[in-house]
């Protein structure tokens, strides 16, 4: 919340400064900064709040309190989806990534705002190379990850402390 606040301050004295010098630095940064993709990108997602992560658990995954990453899936149903699609019933996402689909089939989420499924990741970012298992919350934040199977107990534990639930 510093940082975002830092930001809003500056960009607060950038837009409202209106001597020479402060519009002809608008002006440069108009025609050649702003411009750039890769400035563009971090300005949004500054300026949405989604730049820095969440807190996570220590020694947890390096993806968790980051945003999940919109990758295409294929379900082992045989049907495409991306997570975009799959988190619109605003329900947490429990992915199987292993591909045998064996991982969570003793799992009882019944009742529970939770979407399990089994699928393999298609072009996903190289931090998810090795990821077998990813529970993501609704608003598209990684919850937890793992890049070996689930252990017993692990998933419901997360379950329980995302939903306050009984493990």
């Amino acid at each position: 919340m510093h940082a975002l606040l830092e930001s809003v301050k500056a960009q607060c004295a950038l837009q409202f400064s209106f001597g020479p010098e402060a519009v002809a630095l608008k002006r440069r940064m108009a025609r050649h900064i702003v411009p750039l993709p890769e400035v563009q990108r971090k300005l949004v997602l500054e300026l949405c709040g989604l730049e820095a992560p969440y807190p996570s658990e220590p020694g947890g995954h390096a993806l968790a309190g980051h945003r999940m990453p919109d990758i295409d899936l294929l379900l082992l149903d045989g049907r495409p989806a991306s997570v975009t699609q799959l988190l619109r019933g605003r329900h947490f996402l429990l992915l199987d990534l292993d591909g045998t689909g064996r991982q969570f089939a003793d799992l009882d989420v019944q009742g529970l705002p939770v979407t399990v499924l089994q699928a393999r990741a298609a072009h996903a970012p190289a931090a998810m190379d090795q990821v077998k298992a990813l529970l993501v919350r609704p608003d598209a934040y990684v919850a937890w990850a793992s890049d070996g199977l689930a252990r017993p107990g692990e998933v419901q534990a997360q379950l329980a402390r995302w939903l306050k639930v009984a493990a």
